[in-house]
């Protein structure tokens, strides 16, 4: 049965990354520098493109991970559309991603994404349907081990 071992992030998505930003700085957090992200599955062709920003208040991890839509298109614009800003997921480290997406599956868990490799974060990622997990996105993290 999967691990997790501790809270990674959690991600909020908002229409003004700006704004937001100012909010939690003034609240105390330190913010990362507001950053393009390009993501792409193995399983999709198009590749999704947002704003990201992290907020720190004390240590590295866990943190918050502001997310704005680049544009109008894509899922998380239709998430912004459907369900407005706040809470868009919560990362959990994991051991072993592939591990876990297998164990979960066989109890009837409903995955959005299996465990997928992102090589430039290193970090290995599959994603839990809120309709298996009480209405919460879960992003599963499995940190990869540099050689």
């Amino acid at each position: 049965m999967p691990v997790v071992s501790r809270i990674d992030h959690v991600a909020v998505v908002v229409r003004d990354i700006r704004r937001a930003r100012r909010l939690y700085t003034s609240l105390g957090f330190r913010a990362g520098a507001i950053v393009l992200v390009r993501e792409r599955y193995r399983e999709e062709r198009r590749e999704h493109l947002y704003y990201g920003c992290s907020l720190r208040a004390g240590g590295r991890k866990p943190f918050i991970w502001l997310m704005q839509p680049k544009d109008r298109s894509g899922p998380l614009a239709r998430f912004l559309r459907e369900r407005g800003e706040g809470l868009h997921h919560i990362g959990l480290v994991v051991g072993d991603a592939a591990k876990c997406c297998k164990a979960l599956k066989k109890r009837g868990v409903k995955l959005i994404r299996e465990a997928c490799e992102f090589p430039q974060d290193r970090e290995v990622r599959a994603l839990i349907h809120p309709r298996s997990s009480f209405g919460t996105l879960i992003e599963l993290v499995q940190p990869l081990r540099l050689k």
